[in-house]
């Protein structure tokens, strides 16, 4: 790998030699190594290398792959760069289906496709180039540094001599007769084990001990955290979070909370689908019934109820966020992707139809929101468990710290 590294950086630059991150996997069917590029993404494909034996090949493949593990790194129109070896036995590999003989196909496609972008997200994780976790701790539960000076008082106790746990009033003998046994209305004797807190610096806000209603705690805790400001030209949200102004894209936002919605409903089941009153049909060339066929069991577990008879599919129900009207056009765009002729694995699948159902279904720009249904879009986005990138990779928001713009003026 060494030697790799140096020839890489002699052919192609100094300024490589910074970026490599190595990439090594040893398995029984596929041995992985060589190198990718961790922070200069391109718009072209001008180094993205793939060996097979030592031999120059182009698979789509693979490439799809590699772009799949570094989701959410890239923007729209990013390519990685990479240099990759891989070894195979020349029994599972056909290279006779190109004149040029620099396209490959494998009898194997889909455990070499989950090999080599297991190892390609391991690299990018080992070397710390996926986005880390904030693990810090919050500053509330820490006990002030000025406290380690003082001394600790002996605690005291104060005991009641003329107590008698057998001797009962005459008000609570009448009292008895009319409540529970085991009461606990009455506190006077409570210890006051509130007052061990006293002496730190509070960090509450007072207004938060007063006694609030359970069905108004969720209310309090979303107007707390997030404020819509503006809705500007019916395509970014504007609002602040913290000590931070934020930029929402308000179409990007809603692919991701979508993409996440049908992604666990097609993977876990489960979705509700609404009966259609008069079933939509659409007919399909038999090529393109085929294709939509192999996604049959995805769509009904994202609520899509459908049948295929020759080449007519009929659907009897969709999922509540599904209007008739998208339907076709839902259908025309998973075909198109379906058409690219890439293998897919189950997972990868389910990631395909979740994004293409996002896109269709996503708020456009121009189109007209309430001020509730900007908050509650805001709301559902930090929600997710990504909050920062759509599912095709673009960036959701950009945000300015106050004092950055206090900077400004």
């Amino acid at each position: 790998p060494t030697s790799l590294r140096k020839r890489i950086v002699q052919v192609f630059g100094s300024r490589l030699n910074e970026q490599l991150v190595p990439v090594e996997e040893q398995t029984e069917v596929v041995n992985i190594q060589g190198f990718i590029s961790k922070n200069s993404p391109k718009r072209n494909k001008s180094l993205q290398f793939f060996m097979v034996n030592h031999r120059f090949i182009k698979n789509r493949y693979l490439h799809h792959a590699v772009v799949s593990a570094f989701e959410g790194l890239l923007k729209e129109g990013e390519q990685p760069e990479y240099f990759l070896y891989l070894e195979i036995d020349p029994k599972h590999i056909d290279i006779n289906i190109h004149p040029t003989k620099t396209e490959i196909k494998f009898d194997n496609d889909h455990t070499i496709y989950a090999l080599l972008r297991s190892a390609v997200k391991h690299s990018l994780g080992q070397f710390q180039v996926l986005p880390t976790i904030d693990f810090s701790l919050d500053e509330s539960q820490e006990i002030p540094y000025s406290y380690k000076d003082k001394e600790a008082k002996m605690p005291t106790y104060q005991v009641d001599r003329n107590f008698n746990p057998f001797k009962m009033e005459e008000k609570d003998v009448s009292s008895k007769r009319n409540n529970p046994p085991f009461s606990f209305a009455s506190n006077r004797n409570a210890p006051q084990w509130e007052a061990l807190y006293t002496g730190f610096p509070s960090k509450v806000n007072e207004s938060l001990k007063e006694e609030v209603p359970l069905s108004s705690l969720i209310e309090v805790q979303t107007e707390t955290k997030v404020q819509t400001i503006l809705y500007f030209q019916k395509k970014y949200i504007i609002t602040y979070l913290k000590d931070k102004v934020l930029f929402i894209h308000v179409s990007r936002a809603h692919q991701r909370i979508l993409y996440e919605r049908f992604y666990k409903s097609i993977s876990q089941g489960g979705s509700i689908s609404q009966s259609l009153l008069f079933p939509l049909e659409f007919e399909f060339s038999p090529v393109e019934i085929l294709s939509l066929q192999s996604l049959t069991s995805s769509l009904n577990r994202a609520g899509f109820l459908l049948e295929i008879e020759q080449n007519k599919i009929r659907f009897t129900g969709l999922p509540p966020l599904v209007k008739e009207s998208q339907v076709e056009e839902i259908l025309r765009q998973l075909l198109e992707k379906a058409m690219e002729d890439i293998p897919q694995e189950e997972l990868s699948q389910r990631e395909s139809l979740a994004k293409n159902l996002a896109k269709s279904l996503a708020i456009k720009a121009g189109q007209s929101l309430s001020p509730e249904e900007q908050e509650q879009l805001v709301y559902d986005l930090f929600s997710c468990k990504e909050t920062q990138v759509s599912p095709f990779g673009k960036k959701i928001y950009i945000e300015f710290p106050f004092n950055e713009l206090e900077n400004r003026f």
